[in-house]
């Protein structure tokens, strides 16, 4: 069944810090997920059509969520994250697609 709250989460030293978007909460009415570096505040989107956005925000997320632990992976209605020691790895699974995140680098995937 889809949620339709938001979900945070983060890495486990809390330098990545996400959070999943559902239709219901998002005021563009598409699902996405996000994820920000806190070094640079750095901050990555996708959303479930594959819609991709990447910016530098003006201040930085708190460290609220829960911890995806190094190896784990989360899924969430459309997308799939996967933390790493690299970074974290979110991916739009219907669409297709997706970003790379971590302290020091980015990327789309896919």
């Amino acid at each position: 069944m889809p949620t339709s709250s938001v979900t945070k989460f983060r890495s486990p030293t809390g330098n990545l810090v996400c959070q999943f978007v559902p239709d219901a909460a998002s005021s563009t009415g598409t699902a996405y997920v996000e994820c920000q570096s806190r070094n640079d505040r750095a901050t990555m989107r996708i959303d479930y059509y594959g819609a991709k956005k990447k910016w530098y925000a003006a201040s930085g997320r708190s460290v609220a969520g829960s911890v995806l632990a190094y190896g784990s992976s989360r899924s969430f209605d459309g997308f799939t994250c996967t933390s790493r020691w690299a970074g974290m790895t979110c991916r739009a699974t219907v669409a297709g697609g997706g970003f790379s995140l971590s302290a020091k680098s980015w990327g789309w995937v896919g």
